[in-house]
């Protein structure tokens, strides 16, 4: 029996339709619903947008893996993500069954969190910022 190969096209295809279509993303409703006004709600998404960014970055320096939904945290009063569990460290998730491949953890829920501007906004600037402060520091914190 022949193997068929299936493109990186048709599997982004495939997971669109089977997968997402049946979890769409909701946590941008916690938000609406955790708020008492516009305000409180504006800046807990931009908290949760900017902490995401950071988090990704420090992660991705740190070769953090195993991230998932029991992994990374949601602050109620700030917004702020946090994550936990770093048994999965300096590319440890490159060692297991299924390797993780994925610098970072960034699903449609989080995007969708993030606003109209979605990974354009708040959260590309802060990684940027977040990379920029790494490079100049790779040398180290010695002075």
């Amino acid at each position: 029996m022949q193997k068929m190969l299936v493109s990186d096209e048709e599997k982004v295809q495939r997971y669109r339709e089977k997968i997402l279509s049946h979890f769409p993303p909701l946590l941008h409703r916690w938000f609406m619903r955790s708020t008492a006004n516009p305000t409180e709600w504006f800046n807990k998404r931009r908290n949760f947008a900017r902490s995401c960014g950071t988090w990704s970055i420090v992660g991705y320096f740190l070769g953090l893996g195993d991230r998932h939904g029991e992994n990374i945290m949601c602050n109620k009063a700030t917004g702020q993500c946090v994550h936990v569990d770093f048994d999965c460290l300096f590319d440890k998730g490159l060692a297991l069954a299924v390797p993780e491949v994925v610098p970072f953890r960034l699903s449609p829920n989080m995007i969708n969190a993030f606003g109209v501007t979605g990974y354009e906004g708040s959260f590309r600037k802060v990684c940027e910022i977040m990379v920029r402060i790494m490079r100049e520091n790779r040398g180290g914190f010695r002075k």
